[in-house]
């Protein structure tokens, strides 16, 4: 133990000194590469390239440029997929447009500028300074969707001159919002440069976001006419629920809020959205379709005033949370306000609020002589000849302008009229529409139950419903009042040119189309290029529950195994083949095997079959065998049966399984047994043994000519004498076998003389025949043998 210890004290001096000298030693590591240019050279009149990090985006604001700024990584993967396309859109606006500037910083070198101004997480980020303003893309990684985007942010407002261009303005726009701005005394004021930059801030590049198209009135008369202000300088118009007009502070953050929350309170429709570039899946969605039934609609993404189908939409979306038509007062109020202005007017009483004044508490008031005046009351020594002839309104009623005086007076001469003419009429409206709800409701019921009892053999017939959207008046808010078990509705919109992900995955081809999906009930159907007739039709089976199902085969999956090519008809066969072993699927198995040929069909069980896949290659060596020779008068199939879509009659207990069908007689044909083992010998001589007699012939004499005859018989000459020699060994050699093991090898070389027997027998058969010429027309029966031996011998 003595010896131990001072080697043990000289072990950790040693260490303590190595270390102590690899302290105080320096330490070496490697600098970074310098920074390489990220765009190429040819593109340095397009595009700035501070490939070095040496720029921010704040620097290089200005007045009199648009600067378009992209930070990247240069080892980033998004930020090399977004290269080209900006290039792309810099070369084509700097063509149009001397005055836009495109900038690409590398915001990832070690000692540049940028990276030590910012912090960031994900690249390429994209940021446009226009003036003191900026707005961020947020859009697809594409050239037409950034292209469209600068566009967006060249020209952020539309100047409105004439009533016909705002009219048209509001009717393509899904939220048009118009400013009065007057540029009398200065050109441009401090309100519109707000506007403009809440117009370049709002467009991201997002699809929702060009729903929001800005406009300025500069025309006093023309604002007076929409009832537009200084006091009241912007109005939205939402598409059914009428103008919202901004009476915050004129500030952009305030501005861009208000704007914002107009989807929210037109209740419109859930528009879906799918960033292929900082996002790769959309959980708003997931939970759309988990909260309930939900009608998806395709359609391209186009200005309201072309895309009529959408205008539908958002009508049938607007009439199912319609929960006016319960009121027999506002039934009228409906009508009447749609033949109202188109912009409606902003910071005026709304026509609800205008009726509850018409209660004047039994005063005597002659409505004759006072609803002409209204009618014709346009100025203001008119309105105020109104004020003082007509009698006090109610206590109750707030009046926050003059003009609330002429739009109470004419909601009141509305329902005095009506009243007049007919004093049941609201009620007799409310009733109809109440018994036509019945009336639907009825029809639905009874649907549903047929749907149920047969579910997949009758579509029940539903009436031309039309453009009547009564079906659907209310359907959301009686689901709120009454708590029906109906579940409430979702609608979405999911753009047909950015969403072909989806469209391939659902089966999706023709555009536009509707799905509705309801996880609850399991229930999906689906309806390629619809149009308003058959979108109301699929509305009305969806909320009855009776859309059939929508199986999604091979065709609509754009699978690799569905072919475009036609399959042979019943009258004629095709003639081309460009494939051996075709795939079949429910809707082509009927057509191929009733076909004027004979059809060979592999019954797979899957690809994740074993036994299905690893025998496949089995029927591609034997549609060889056949084709092309016997081209037009045979066809080789395979269809997957774990789909569970052919008849039931086809349910094999055990796969793959072989059928052959015989020419125009489909209950007739012939299963390879079960109990054979797959080789190509054997299928080939089972094909033969069932096949037409043309083509038994035809093989006969196309294996004999694809080998000339001299060649076979001198092959058959050498087999036999090769066989015979065999056999005699075989013999002489059983003959001195002895041992214990006599016996097994006696019955091992007697079976193999026996199977050589055989074969001898056969190719000196074969061998007569083609020294004798005998025509093979007549030998019809013997020629699946003969077919089946040659093509052994001949691979022997």
């Amino acid at each position: 133990m003595s010896r131990v210890w001072p080697l043990m004290i000289l072990i950790v001096v040693t260490l303590a000194s190595f270390f102590a000298y690899c302290a105080s030693g320096h330490q070496k590591y490697r600098h970074q590469l310098p920074a390489q240019p990220f765009f190429p050279n040819y593109t340095e009149s397009w595009v700035y390239d501070f490939h070095s990090g040496q720029a921010i985006g704040e620097t290089l604001e200005s007045d009199q440029w648009t600067t378009i700024t992209l930070y990247y990584a240069p080892w980033d993967r998004y930020s090399q997929i977004m290269r080209v396309p900006f290039q792309k859109v810099a070369k084509e606006i700097r063509t149009l447009h001397r005055t836009v500037r495109f900038v690409a910083i590398n915001c990832f070198a070690a000692h540049g500028k940028c990276k030590q101004t910012y912090r960031m997480f994900a690249y390429p980020f994209i940021m446009a300074y226009v003036g003191r303003s900026s707005s961020v893309y947020m859009g697809e990684p594409e050239a037409d969707h950034l292209y469209r985007w600068v566009d967006s942010l060249l020209h952020p407002v539309q100047l409105l001159t004439t009533q016909k261009d705002i009219d048209k303005f509001v009717q393509e726009s899904y939220y048009p919002i118009i400013g009065y701005f007057p540029l009398i005394k200065s050109p441009i004021n401090i309100r519109l440069r707000r506007f403009i930059a809440v117009a370049n801030s709002i467009h991201t590049g997002q699809p929702a976001r060009y729903d929001y198209q800005f406009a300025v009135i500069s025309n006093q008369n023309l604002a007076r006419v929409n009832q537009l202000s200084t006091g009241w300088p912007l109005v939205a118009q939402t598409k059914f629920e009428g103008p919202d007009c901004y009476s915050g502070n004129f500030t952009r953050k305030n501005i861009e809020e208000w704007a914002l929350q107009l989807p929210g309170r037109d209740k419109t429709i859930r528009r879906v959205e799918f960033n292929k570039l900082y996002e790769l899946s959309n959980r708003d969605f997931s939970t759309l379709l988990r909260k309930g039934p939900t009608l998806i609609l395709f359609a391209e993404n186009k200005a309201l005033g072309e895309n009529l189908l959408l205008n539908l939409f958002k009508q049938m979306v607007h009439e199912y949370h319609n929960c006016a038509i319960g009121q027999s007062t506002n039934v009228i109020m409906h009508i009447k306000a749609s033949q109202g202005n188109v912009t409606g007017r902003c910071g005026v009483m709304s026509p609800n609020k205008a009726l509850a004044c018409c209660d004047f508490d039994g005063q005597q008031i002659d409505w004759k002589k006072i609803c002409p005046v209204i009618s014709s009351c346009q100025t203001d020594e008119c309105l105020q000849n109104l004020l003082e002839a007509a009698p006090p309104l109610p206590e109750t009623c707030l009046i926050t302008h003059a003009s609330d005086y002429v739009t109470i007076w004419k909601a009141c001469c509305a329902r005095a009229t009506s009243m007049e003419l007919d004093s049941k009429l609201p009620d007799r409206l409310y009733l109809d529409r109440a018994s036509n709800l019945a009336m639907i409701d009825a029809q639905t019921c009874t649907s549903r139950r047929l749907t149920k009892q047969e579910r997949y053999k009758i579509r029940p017939e539903t009436p031309d419903i039309g453009y009547d959207l009564t079906f659907l008046s209310g359907r959301g808010c009686r689901h709120e009042e009454e708590e029906k078990d109906e579940p409430l509705l979702q609608f979405a919109i999911l753009d047909a040119k950015q969403n072909v992900f989806f469209a391939k995955k659902w089966g999706i081809k023709g555009s536009p189309a509707i799905v509705g999906v309801d996880l609850k009930a399991e229930m999906f159907g689906a309806e390629e290029n619809v149009n308003g007739t058959s979108l109301l039709k699929f509305t009305q089976d969806f909320i009855a529950e009776n859309v059939n199902d929508y199986f999604l085969g091979e065709e609509k999956r754009g699978s690799g195994f569905s072919h475009k090519i036609p399959l042979p008809e019943r009258e004629e066969a095709k003639q081309s083949m460009p494939v051996l072993l075709e795939r079949l699927t429910k809707h082509t198995f009927h057509i191929a095997t009733e076909s004027n040929i004979d059809s060979v069909v592999y019954f797979s069980g899957g690809s994740w079959h074993g036994p299905s896949a690893t025998q496949m290659h089995l029927m591609h060596s034997v549609s060889r065998i056949f084709l092309p020779a016997a081209e037009g008068m045979i066809r080789f199939y395979t269809i997957d049966a774990s789909r569970n879509e052919l008849p039931y009659n086809y349910n094999f207990e055990a796969y793959p399984a072989i059928l052959i069908f015989s020419p125009n007689k489909t209950e007739l044909s012939w299963k390879y047994p079960a109990e054979a083992k797959l080789d190509i010998e054997d299928i080939t001589a089972f094909i033969l043994s069932y096949c037409s007699d043309e083509l038994r012939v035809k093989m006969a004499f196309e294996l004999l000519d694809r080998t000339y005859t001299p060649r076979v018989l001198r092959r058959l000459k050498r087999h036999i004498h090769w066989l015979s020699s065999r056999n005699r060994s075989l013999r002489e050699f059983s003959l001195l076998r002895t041992g214990p093991q006599h016996e097994l090898f006696v019955f091992h070389e007697r079976a193999l003389i026996q199977k050589n027997i055989l074969r001898l027998r056969a190719a000196r058969g074969l061998l007569s025949i083609l020294r004798n010429r005998v025509d093979f027309s007549s030998q019809n029966q013997e020629m699946g043998k003969i077919a089946k031996l040659l093509r052994e011998l001949l691979n022997s």
